[in-house]
């Protein structure tokens, strides 16, 4: 049987329910490799295929396993072999591993993962989104076909796929977030699951002042991926290990700083970790004026930036270019005290650097931005 994989430019966590013979990896990716679309392929134990060295050390393909495929821009893979049961037993461990999914057709996760639900600590799909047993939140959806899965065990057991979907009453889908961006793949991240009673917003997770991960307040909870840096890369482009992390709250009238207790972890950003907060107060409007951070920079047709304020004023944003001229007039409006967010566009402009300037009455700040096509 032949299972077609699409894959996505950028990092990928992908599964197949058919046993690809041969197995050889190198071979599996010969028409990626061919298309020069295929960066790099690891597997759950660390192990890698790297074509750009030529190198590989990933003894096989194996059908009960997950792949971390990186790929420059979209393409397919196509693996051919034996046809494997939906209810195939999948050994699990303790601790983590990338496993497979089997069934034909997509089953939310808790009902899905309820023959192990005892010893299931986590759960979490290629996007971050993620299943905790323990505090009744999922915002994983539907397991599909086609997608690899984390899981981390507190101890050896066996999988057997459940189809049951009455068993996912517990469920909060994926919401996509509209006021804040969502940050791309970067192939790790750290799970955090926000208690809150504030009724609807947006959280913002920040580190260095860097946007590294956003959900949506759903029924007093918020789970989010929080980013980590992608090693494979020279830039940094998530949070490092041991980074504090700072909470924001997006209420639609700007970004506000919130009082928090931490009830699991210590906020601070863990690879494939696991942290619980409750919100318990929005603190009040910053006090120093100007552009707190500009993200994404360098950027691609449009930028969020976020600035404070500490008192209600007339404020205009425009661009300028390293020349001194200005080339858009971003904002320019009344706005309340506090901390806000608005979106730079670049579509019309050519690539370069630009520099950026917030006006009020309380003074001028300026930030550089690269644009890049």
């Amino acid at each position: 049987e032949n299972f077609v994989i699409e894959l996505a430019n950028g990092w990928n966590m992908v599964s197949a329910y058919v046993q690809p013979d041969p197995e050889d990896v190198i071979g599996i990716m010969e028409d990626l490799v061919e298309a020069e679309t295929l960066i790099m392929v690891k597997n759950g134990s660390g192990q890698f295929y790297n074509p750009q060295f030529g190198f590989n050390n990933i003894p096989g393909w194996q059908a009960d396993e997950g792949y971390m495929i990186k790929m420059d821009g979209a393409d397919e893979l196509t693996l051919t072999g034996e046809s494997l049961p939906w209810d195939t037993i999948i050994p699990l461990e303790a601790g983590w591993q990338m496993i497979s999914f089997y069934p034909r057709e997509g089953i939310d996760a808790i009902a899905a993962l309820s023959g192990i639900v005892d010893a299931l600590l986590m759960a979490k799909d290629g996007s971050g989104r993620f299943y905790s047993p323990a505090f009744g939140f999922s915002n994983m959806g539907d397991m599909v076909p086609g997608q690899g899965y984390l899981l981390k065990m507190d101890e050896d057991a066996e999988l057997v796929y459940t189809v049951e979907e009455e068993l996912a009453s517990q469920s909060s889908h994926y919401l996509q977030t509209s006021l804040l961006p969502d940050h791309p793949n970067t192939g790790e991240n750290m799970s955090m699951l926000i208690l809150t009673d504030i009724s609807e917003g947006e959280i913002g997770i920040f580190s260095g002042g860097n946007l590294i991960g956003s959900g949506v307040i759903r029924n007093g909870k918020c789970g989010i991926a929080v980013w980590g840096d992608d090693s494979t890369t020279p830039d940094i482009d998530g949070a490092l290990n041991g980074t504090p992390l700072e909470i924001l709250l997006q209420d639609g009238n700007g970004l506000h700083p919130v009082k928090s207790d931490v009830l699991s972890g210590d906020n601070r950003y863990l690879a494939n970790g696991f942290q619980v907060v409750r919100i318990t107060d929005i603190t009040a409007s910053p006090e120093q004026f100007g552009i707190v951070d500009v993200y994404p920079n360098p950027f691609n047709s449009s930028t969020s930036l976020t600035y404070n304020l500490p008192e209600a004023a007339r404020i205009e944003v425009s661009l300028y270019d390293l020349a001194g001229r200005q080339v858009a007039d971003i904002v320019s409006r009344n706005a309340k005290a506090g901390q806000h967010t608005i979106t730079v566009d670049g579509a019309g402009l050519s690539s370069g650097v630009y520099v950026v300037k917030l006006c009020s009455y309380s003074g001028i700040s300026k930030r550089k931005l690269t644009l890049v096509k």
